[in-house]
């Protein structure tokens, strides 16, 4: 039961890890593009994605607990 159980719980880290990684990799070229287009209101850019990223991050911890 135990090993089962710490299988369940090492794969679920490893989906989330991968999970964020894919995350960044998709939302890191997005937001250079935007911050380049957008370069005069850089700090409402940079206010977003830091919150996108948080409510991401958010998600991801969910899923993983559950």
């Amino acid at each position: 039961m135990q090993s089962s159980t710490f299988n369940d719980i090492s794969y679920s880290w490893l989906i989330g890890i991968l999970a964020g990684f894919g995350i960044l990799i998709l939302v890191g070229p997005v937001r250079i593009v935007i911050m380049n287009s957008l370069m005069e209101s850089m700090l409402d850019v940079g206010i977003a994605s830091i919150a996108g990223g948080l409510i991401l991050a958010t998600l991801v911890l969910v899923i993983v607990m559950d």
